[in-house]
């Protein structure tokens, strides 16, 4: 239960510090929903709620650092771990791989950075380079979890 925490206020403050340098020449990938999507998808203790708090916290303290709408991330970041939930319980057991995880979790980030850009009508945000870099760091974030759960779990 402590990894959880530690893992969600980590994510979260080097995603902080990343926007901070990259503020606005490029998006950054959502190192906080990836990472409570990682730990869902690998979570054997059946504690989804945490993650649900963790989510909806975490986006409330993104909304008030960042000027957003109070809300709209913690709606971005509790669906996406909701329906990354609803679809992990939903693939069979034989299908539930480390790639599987990883596209399902990607999947779930490429959704929520697609509805930032039609909600905020950011330009960096819209389909073109600075998308596709932010979806590729967010690819290589989700393998360096994957790696590390993994690692974890063989320990």
């Amino acid at each position: 239960m402590s990894f959880l925490w530690f893992a969600s206020i980590v994510t979260w403050l080097v995603q902080d510090f990343f926007q901070v340098l990259a503020n606005p020449f490029s998006g950054i990938p959502d190192f906080y929903v990836l990472t409570l999507g990682m730990l869902l998808v690998s979570n054997r203790e059946g504690k989804e709620i945490h993650l649900l708090v963790a989510a909806f916290v975490g986006g409330l303290l993104w909304d008030l650092r960042w000027g957003s709408p109070l809300g709209f991330s913690s709606l971005f970041y509790v669906s996406a771990i909701l329906a990354v939930k609803l679809i992990w319980g939903a693939i069979s057991q034989t299908a539930r791989t480390r790639l599987s995880a990883t596209l399902l979790v990607l999947g779930s980030h490429i959704c929520i950075s697609i509805a930032e850009g039609f909600i905020f009508d950011a330009p960096i945000l819209h389909v073109g380079l600075a998308f596709v870099v932010k979806q590729a760091g967010a690819f290589l974030f989700c393998i360096l979890m994957n790696a590390y759960i993994f690692h974890r779990e063989m320990d």
